[in-house]
């Protein structure tokens, strides 16, 4: 397994690609007509190192549609190298202009290099006419179909000079990149919806994703992941789709983080976290009592501060606020209901030296008391934890 990102990564995750890709993707099955020509034309006119075309394989439809990043598994690239035609059809013709064909696509084979099957030579796509549309089925190496049009996938094209050759940004980068957002995302089981002070929203809304949020955008590769913009005051609901648990983070163009770890959820479960502007208010309101782990983190003059607090726990009518100094000296976690056990955990690293861990015996927070949480000197982890009641 290759746990490292190559160049080829970075070409598929670039501002062009991505655009590029999205783009054909919302034409659905008739960028399936329009890619044959594209090849075909080309393949008439010559080809060289800087037009030769690339085929991709890509979702059709937006990045708004339920079930468009489930497709996004189904991605590939492969190179064109031969059309092979019916018996007895005619041969291919450019439109006057030169810039399409007139041929007809049905029945036509166009045979590929897959880099999966790199020895192999006979990996093609087939096309055929239903409904008045051109449909496609890739069958690889000779073997069992592997996509077809059907299944919501179409083609994409690309020239070799504009993918492999040219250069390419990554996504959001300038001065308005990713490092001006606040990212959301979810590991699943559930879904997340984001909502401002206006009811303005981000996020999976009954199967439709939105982003009616200013300055808010989905991540078009990465399921359950949101760009949000930053120092700005949201909701968040926190949808169960499926028995298991879920972690919610939440990371700040500042350095801020929040973690809310292996927190039970089931189908139809609504949690719901509210988050400050700042990031220093934060309250978390399960849809049943549930028991979570906590971790919040930033980082202050090149030296990154963590907190871990596990046992936090709350429910309908008993909110777990929490509230941290902006440069996490002191921490404030409620505690309302049963007494809650919780134990925590302490890191600090500055840029280019060690890090330093603390782990602090459990405490016994009572109910209607803060787990208070002072830190004098982080650099020693000089630090207390202990239970104060509600003024």
């Amino acid at each position: 397994m290759v746990n490292q990102l190559t160049s080829v990564h970075g070409k598929l995750l670039s501002r062009q690609s991505l655009l590029t890709f999205h783009d054909q993707g919302r034409e659905g099955v008739d960028r399936v007509e329009r890619s044959y020509r594209e090849i075909e034309a080309t393949f008439l006119r010559g080809t060289d190192r800087q037009n030769q075309p690339l085929l991709f394989f890509i979702p059709s439809g937006e990045v708004w549609d339920s079930g468009y990043f489930d497709k996004l598994s189904d991605s590939h690239c492969v190179m064109p190298w031969r059309f092979v035609y019916p018996l007895g059809r005619s041969a291919p013709q450019l439109t006057p202009d030169g810039a399409s064909t007139i041929s007809d696509p049905d029945g036509v084979e166009l045979f590929v290099w897959d880099c999966n099957r790199p020895t192999g030579l006979a990996s093609k796509l087939r096309f055929h006419r239903d409904g008045g549309k051109i449909h496609f089925e890739y069958i690889p190496d000779s073997r069992a179909t592997e996509f077809r049009s059907q299944d919501g996938i179409t083609l994409g094209m690309m020239r070799h000079g504009d993918y492999m050759l040219a250069d390419h940004d990554l996504p959001f980068s300038g001065p308005f990149g990713l490092t001006s957002f606040i990212i959301d995302f979810l590991l699943s089981p559930a879904d997340l919806q984001v909502v401002d002070a206006n009811g303005l929203r981000t996020g999976n809304f009954g199967g439709q994703l939105l982003a009616e949020i200013p300055g808010s955008h989905p991540c078009y590769l990465v399921k359950g992941m949101y760009l949000l913009p930053a120092a700005t005051a949201m909701t968040r609901t926190i949808t169960g789709t499926a028995t298991g648990t879920y972690s919610y983070n939440s990371i700040t163009p500042d350095g801020a983080s929040i973690l809310l770890q292996d927190v039970a959820t089931q189908a139809g479960h609504q949690d719901v976290v509210a988050i400050s502007a700042d990031a220093t208010q934060i309250r978390f309101t399960p849809a049943v009592a549930k028991t979570c782990s906590l971790t919040v983190a930033r980082v202050i003059n090149n030296q990154a501060r963590a907190l871990a607090i596990s046992g936090v726990g709350g429910g309908p009518g008993n909110d777990v606020d929490i509230t941290l100094s902006p440069e996490l000296n002191v921490v404030r976690i409620g505690n309302r209901g049963a007494t809650r056990n919780l134990t925590l955990k302490a890191v600090s690293v500055a840029r280019g030296g060690q890090a330093v861990n603390r782990n602090l015996p459990t405490v016994a927070v009572p109910d209607a008391n803060d787990l208070a949480i002072t830190v004098t000197d982080w650099s020693t982890l000089d630090l207390q934890a202990m239970p104060v009641p509600f003024q």
